[in-house]
């Protein structure tokens, strides 16, 4: 007998309507009636459902229904493999979390070990409560580095995020702050300038970079960059 032909029986066996019926298994009348006209079918758990509730033993539901089996053996076959496909992802995801965790861990080794290690050569000193270090060079002239920490091990990155250098002196009776931020795409660490107060042209800060007055400063940020980063 046909499954959908063995769900009609029991269905009118149990003086159920298909509202009923369908009501059991959370299913609308439609599916139901699709069902016994064999135009669709149960998935495997509402087979056990339906052979559970109404004590109808799989086997007699199946008997002759080659399609279903069919159907069924299908459904076990992808199970398998959506199982085996489940287990073979999560363990490469978790391989890949190890590794990532070597590595970030080697990484921030690596670059909170040679920027404590530079400011401690360099003499920088930490100020607790503004939470950065400063060299000063006299004359009222500072450079200052970040507290630098590596992200956390989710943020993906093997890297501090912002890498600065600043520097602060007065020229001019002017207050100029320059700023290293990393090399660029040619490999040159170039230093940007600009006042506390108001601003400077371009041909004016082109000027101050290429001029004597800065220059030592600029070649003493650059040896300070290198010691502190990576």
């Amino acid at each position: 007998m046909k499954v959908g032909k063995t769900i009609s029986e029991i269905r009118k066996t149990n003086k159920m309507t298909q509202e009923e019926f369908a009501s059991l298994f959370h299913v609308t009348r439609q599916t139901v009636s699709n069902w016994e006209n064999e135009k669709s079918y149960p998935d495997l758990q509402t087979l056990v459902d339906i052979s559970n509730r109404f004590d109808v033993s799989l086997d007699r539901m199946l008997k002759g229904d080659t399609v279903m089996v069919k159907r069924i053996d299908r459904e076990i076959k992808i199970g398998k493999q959506l199982k085996k496909g489940i287990i073979v992802f999560g363990s490469i995801l978790i391989v890949m979390g190890m590794i990532w965790s070597i590595l970030w861990n080697i990484n921030k080794n690596t670059v909170e070990g040679k920027f404590q290690s530079g400011v401690e050569e360099l003499g920088f000193i930490y100020n607790e409560q503004l939470g950065y270090y400063t060299k000063e060079m006299g004359d009222g002239t500072t450079f200052k580095l970040p507290n630098q920490k590596m992200p956390d091990l989710l943020d993906f990155s093997l890297d501090f995020h912002a890498k600065h250098l600043d520097y602060y002196t007065e020229i001019r009776d002017e207050t100029l702050w320059l700023r290293w931020s990393g090399k660029d795409k040619d490999g040159q660490n170039p230093v940007t300038i600009h006042l506390l107060e108001g601003s400077l042209s371009k041909k004016e800060e082109e000027d101050l970079k290429n001029g004597t007055e800065l220059s030592n400063i600029i070649d003493e940020a650059e040896k300070i960059y290198e010691t502190v980063y990576k």
